[in-house]
């Protein structure tokens, strides 16, 4: 099968193994996002031993290690088996390589055999301090669990702190990248399988048929459902007390956006609370937001990974109904949830739209408390004659570079079945009117999978004044095929 994105880290690391100062990287990324086939696409024309150190027991773990050596220099398995009793036997043997081309060697999933076998983080430590400096080799070593990763390699009281001083870690793809996965699908369907795969390859794969929605019935409903557990498992790997975390997570899922509101739903205190944010967010499960011109106060949290957003948002709000045996009725009857978390993850692949057209110094939201207004355009007051406010918000704000200037960007996504016309835009517009103070330093743009009434394509085309940009599937589609920046465009560089 063709690999599939990852140019950039495919570059990085032809850089490391041809560098003369560079002979050890460390490879970590969430579970399934496609760091062993990175690796191996990486060293597929190159001479490599490649050992999987996964494993639930150090039995099993020493076996595999066994088998790789045997498979490496041709020798029989038997005689690994006997030879390979612990850690150090492996250190023994990769001691005595003298490669005449550079050797890659790639230990996999090195959290495992740090928890199972004794002494492996000294062990390696002692390795590369000397032995490997003398040897032509390449160190590779990688883990899914990010805080089991970043503890081993960066841990100031590790034996193996500092002995990796290249690190890369692999975030999920993008969109542009993540919907070559689904030739077969239309526009809006890739990004229907992107907002619940959310870049992850192993689930792209999974979601891959001739229809999204029979994918999603195969792997996350009735009775053998794949990938209904998959987030569980995620979470066990990568939290001791992972159940906690799933309570902060399902408390986010189910609509607390704040320290307060989110400590309150899942039953601990905001200390605790907090802690298991900054966890979460380390492992890019959560995001925190300062939604634009706001203070830290005003800070809210989101499920940032698609995957498990659709696994709480969805299938754990309808879990009876997932496990049924009628998965069609059971759809029919998760569909509305279904498409509003479409509608709410459509804002992804809208803001990466926008970084990657223009060139961006801050890019958020806005949320705040607005007056209302009546079908004329009134304000609307009660009895009492005080002005009657709603809670609102702008999906996406951004502070784009225009030369010397600087200009707000302000956002719309909707990815319903109808088209969006002056009516959404005047109401972007009067959000904007109160989240930006600076009213003619502010751009729009709108974006929308039924496209624009003609009366809002002639108003965007006829008036230049409104500085008003709609983007339509098309133009999304063109966008991820082309990936291309005008030439007048750089990377933003901030202080």
């Amino acid at each position: 099968m063709e690999f599939i994105g990852r140019k950039k880290e495919l570059i990085r690391l032809e850089q490391y193994y041809s560098s003369e100062h560079i002979q050890t990287c460390a490879i970590y990324g969430r579970r399934r996002c496609g760091k062993t086939s990175l690796v191996q696409e990486f060293y597929k024309d190159k001479p490599h031993l490649s050992i999987d150190l996964q494993g639930t027991s150090a039995e099993g773990i020493l076996r595999q290690i066994a088998d790789s050596l045997a498979e490496f220099t041709g020798k029989p398995r038997d005689r690994f088996r006997e030879e390979i009793r612990d850690f150090s036997d492996l250190i023994g043997f990769l001691k005595t390589l003298e490669p005449e081309k550079k050797l890659i060697v790639f230990l996999d999933e090195l959290p495992d055999a740090v928890e199972k076998l004794d002494e492996v983080a000294s062990l390696l430590k002692k390795y590369i301090d000397d032995r490997l400096k003398k040897q032509n080799v390449f160190l590779i070593v990688c883990g899914s669990s990010i805080s089991g990763m970043l503890k081993e390699i960066n841990g100031e009281d590790r034996p193996l702190f500092q002995r990796f001083p290249v690190q890369l870690r692999l975030r999920p793809l993008s969109y542009p990248e993540s919907r070559l996965f689904h030739p077969e699908f239309d526009e809006a369907d890739k990004i229907r399988a992107y907002s619940i795969a959310s870049g992850i390859p192993q689930y792209h794969l999974l979601l891959k048929g001739p229809s999204l929605e029979d994918s999603i019935k195969e792997n996350f409903m009735g009775d053998i459902a794949p990938l209904r557990l998959e987030s569980d498992s995620f979470l066990a790997r990568e939290f001791t007390s992972w159940t906690v975390h799933e309570r902060v997570i399902s408390a986010i899922a189910n609509g607390a956006n704040t320290l307060k509101v989110i400590a309150e739903k899942a039953s601990m205190s905001k200390t605790n609370c907090s802690d298991i944010l900054r966890r979460l967010e380390l492992v890019d499960i959560v995001e925190r937001r300062i939604p634009y011109g706001k203070s830290e106060k005003s800070t809210t949290f989101r499920i940032i990974d698609g995957f498990v957003s659709f696994q709480y948002e969805v299938i754990n709000r309808n879990l009876s109904l997932a496990k049924s045996d009628n998965v069609d009725v059971a759809y029919d009857l998760m569909r509305e949830d279904i498409l509003s978390f479409y509608g709410h993850r459509f804002e992804d692949v809208c803001m990466q739209y926008l970084r990657d057209t223009r060139i961006c110094s801050w890019t958020g939201n806005w949320e705040g408390r607005v007056p209302m207004q009546d079908i004329d355009g009134s304000v609307m007051k009660d009895e009492s004659g005080h002005v009657m406010t709603e809670d609102v918000d702008i999906d996406l704000v951004a502070k784009v570079v225009d030369g010397e200037a600087t200009r707000i960007t302000a956002g719309e996504c909707k990815f319903t079945r109808r088209r969006s016309g002056a009516g959404e835009y005047r109401e972007l517009v009067r959000r904007a009117s109160h989240a930006i103070k600076d009213s003619d330093n502010i751009r729009y743009i709108m974006f929308s999978r039924s496209g624009f009434t003609d009366e809002l394509v002639e108003m965007a085309e006829d008036r230049p004044g409104l500085h008003l940009e709609l983007v339509t599937l098309d133009d999304i589609s063109a966008w991820a095929e082309n990936k291309t920046r005008k030439p007048s465009q750089q990377p933003y560089k901030g202080a």
